[in-house]
């Protein structure tokens, strides 16, 4: 997750966000997680997913949730969808504010995607 809030550090940089940007990545970084762990507890049980409902609902502390969900998932699969949700966002809020990007900021973007494009693009 580190890599990602640099990622997005860089990100709002390059196209001069305007607001406060720990915010914004807090509340982008939360709905990642959410959505991610959201996925994960589809994929169990119901009884399961009634018994981790309990436990997060119950957890008092961040610290206590991720515990929660580290005990539930495996490590693996909840890394590989914490990068496909983070990716499926990203996306998503790039296409939100696509209309309101000017010129400028959209080469920009164009220049600092570039290293990140796969080879032969």
């Amino acid at each position: 997750m580190n890599d990602l809030k640099v990622f997005l550090i860089n990100f709002l940089d390059t196209i001069n966000y305007p607001d406060e940007k720990q915010e914004f990545i807090n509340k982008f970084l939360s709905a990642i997680y959410l959505e991610t762990i959201e996925e994960l507890i589809k994929t169990l049980p119901q009884q399961k997913q009634n018994l981790i409902n309990q436990t997060l609902e119950s957890a008092k502390t961040p610290a206590l949730l991720q515990q929660a969900v580290n005990n539930t998932f495996d490590q693996t699969l909840l890394n590989k969808t914490l990068q496909s949700k983070s990716q499926k966002l990203f996306a998503e809020y790039l296409e939100t504010i696509n209309e309101t990007l000017t010129e400028e900021q959209k080469n920009k973007l164009q220049e600092y995607f570039t290293p990140f494009k796969p080879k032969g693009e």
